[in-house]
């Protein structure tokens, strides 16, 4: 069943600070150093949040060493990230990469499982209405909406020039290509991605593990554990 659509009473609880409107600047440690790391960078480019201190990567074969003039640490990333964490040498964390769904939830759960705290990276010409509830270790890029009285998860990917509106309930670990609009009083599970330029219904529930392909409208409820997709590809014919 989806949860109860959002109200004003959930806003109004103790604790429902957020730690992205802090003026301190953390120590901030990337999980993952490839293409997606370049995105992210972009979006700390004028951060007044964190300082970027460190990547770490699982890729052994690469003999990249730096990435932007910051050490990369290869190998073990669960032991090395915890190592470090627990010396102090980082605030807080973010995984960068978005293609691997299973393996971005697999290591944030057991990261937190460790202790390990995580951020939340969005870009400055993001607008998060102050009347939101967001968890930790979420990407949100450039131009991207999230409406008043909206709940977003933990873990999640919201590409640049997303849209959603108000009183959405959004879970944790799901990624949304570039322009994904949600409208009202919708509801979204886990693990679920998204392409691009999707949009979505009033009031439509959405279950965990789906994938929705590019250029759809969802207008009803989905279960877990579908695919979503046009059933024509477009045309493309010499003139």
């Amino acid at each position: 069943l989806s949860p109860a659509i959002n109200q004003l009473a959930t806003f109004s609880r103790a604790g429902s600070e957020r730690d992205f409107f802090s003026t301190k600047k953390l120590k901030l440690a990337v999980i993952g150093a490839g293409k997606a790391a370049l995105q992210l960078y972009d979006s700390l480019s004028n951060s007044q949040s964190f300082e970027l201190v460190k990547f770490y990567d699982a890729d052994m074969e690469s003999s990249q060493i730096k990435l932007f003039g910051f050490d990369i640490v290869r190998g073990d990333i669960i032991k090395n990230v915890t190592a470090d964490f627990s010396e102090g040498q980082f605030d807080k964390c973010i995984i960068s990469f978005s293609g691997d769904i299973q393996a971005r939830t697999d290591l944030f759960e057991k990261l937190k499982g460790q202790g390990i705290q995580f951020a939340n990276i969005i870009h400055d010409t993001a607008y998060i209405s102050e009347h939101c509830l967001i968890g930790e270790g979420n990407l949100i890029f450039a131009n991207v909406r999230v409406g008043p009285f909206c709940t977003l998860g933990d873990n999640n990917v919201i590409s640049s020039a997303c849209s959603i509106e108000h009183n959405n309930i959004i879970g944790s670990h799901n990624t949304f290509g570039p322009g994904v609009l949600f409208s009202g009083s919708c509801t979204v599970r886990d693990g679920n991605k998204f392409g691009t330029m999707i949009g979505v219904e009033p009031n439509v529930s959405i279950g965990s593990q789906n994938i929705i392909a590019s250029s759809q409208v969802v207008t009803s409820p989905l279960g877990n554990g579908k695919l979503i997709r046009s059933k024509a590809g477009a045309e493309i014919k010499d003139l």
